[in-house]
């Protein structure tokens, strides 16, 4: 490439001489030096100093950066508006005020397992054995809801503002702050005595409004609430104690197997007989059944 007279032609631009003969590549920089006429030189006095610096950037032109991000202009402004949103959507998540900072708790008993939970909002949860409790996520903050499967006594400690929920089966217990029982084993009719206190105890359809020594069941194949009479004596399994009042054989079969998962077996037709009595902390069940055998005189075994 023939070699140019670059402070001939520097004196040519800067208007310090005139062009004699055309030239394509003189006509081509006079183009460029008039579109960039625009740029300043605040300490350059004189056109030599310009023509020097001028030289240098031809003589080493500088790369054009910015061509690669007009290429992909849409690519990069999607990019930058994707991580944009992704960024607000997890200072969202993690500073959102329905967030909740607490997470669930579970609690399970096994066979003569009697467990006690205490609960951050005071309250007090006791499990029976082969029961379970749920403590949904955000207790005490957003809510103070609780499933049960099984059966559990609850001392629930005051709160105006975050109402105390139990859910259990298809049946919601809400209240204050009151003591109660719950019985929801699978496969049964929820069952609810209150100790003391007020409760709303609701269905699927309807609901009842409990006060001290008031009793109420949900029957599932019926969809209904209703009213019963409270058997306070069959509370006495939080001290791990059997006392027995006029209570169906039945009614015992069915806290022989909660308490110990074991199957009381006895003629159908004797299923409504009644026993009262009481067994000491630690009876085995067939122990018990060979108490109530003698005392009914039938037959009554432990599977």
């Amino acid at each position: 490439m023939e070699e140019k007279d670059y402070n001939k032609i520097g004196k040519l631009l800067s208007g310090e001489e005139k062009a004699t003969t055309s030239d394509a590549d003189l006509s081509a920089m006079k183009s460029i030096w008039d579109s960039a006429g625009s740029y300043n030189y605040p300490e350059l006095s004189n056109s030599d100093a310009a023509w020097t610096d001028l030289q240098k950037r031809i003589s080493t032109p500088a790369p054009i950066k910015i061509s690669w991000i007009r290429q992909h202009a849409f690519a990069v402004a999607a990019s930058i508006a994707l991580l944009a949103v992704a960024g607000t959507s997890f200072w969202m998540m993690n500073n959102s005020p329905d967030k909740n900072s607490i997470a669930a708790i579970h609690e399970k008993t096994g066979n003569k397992e009697i467990k006690t939970v205490s609960l951050s909002d005071g309250s007090v949860v006791v499990l029976n054995s082969n029961s379970e409790v749920t403590v949904v996520a955000g207790f005490n903050e957003t809510n103070r809801t609780i499933e049960l499967k099984g059966e559990a006594n609850f001392e629930v400690a005051p709160n105006k503002d975050i109402p105390f929920v139990v859910t259990a089966g298809k049946t919601i217990t809400q209240v204050v702050g009151t003591g109660f029982d719950i019985s929801a084993f699978e496969g049964e009719d929820v069952k609810i005595t209150v100790t003391h206190g007020k409760v709303k105890f609701a269905g699927t359809k309807d609901n009842v409004m409990l006060v001290k020594g008031d009793a109420a069941k949900y029957d599932a194949r019926a969809s209904k609430v209703q009213k019963v009479e409270a058997d306070l004596v069959n509370l006495a399994w939080q001290n791990e104690n059997w006392i027995f009042k006029a209570a169906k054989l039945n009614d015992i079969a069915l806290q022989i197997k909660h308490r110990f998962g074991k199957t009381m077996k006895f003629e159908a037709t004797n299923a409504s007989k009644l026993f009262t009595g009481k067994f000491a902390t630690g009876t085995s069940p067939e122990q018990m059944a060979k108490t109530i055998s003698k005392a009914l005189q039938i037959s009554v075994t432990i599977d």
